[in-house]
């Protein structure tokens, strides 16, 4: 049985994460599914900076 965070998530790639969808966007040149993943694992990185610098600062 397969789990996925979001509903319309029903299909993946891969294991189902933004890493592989990138690998498999760059090494084929064609987005996986109906759009491109680049701007989610930007989103994503953003976000562990924004905590890491939170944390850090904590300190």
């Amino acid at each position: 049985m397969m789990f996925y965070i979001r509903d319309q998530a029903t299909t993946a790639t891969g294991n189902g994460k933004v890493a592989t969808a990138l690998i498999a966007e760059f090494n084929s040149g064609q987005p996986v599914g109906t759009k491109w993943h680049i701007a989610k694992a930007a989103d994503l990185m953003k976000r562990l900076s924004e905590l890491l610098e939170k944390t850090a600062s904590r300190r």
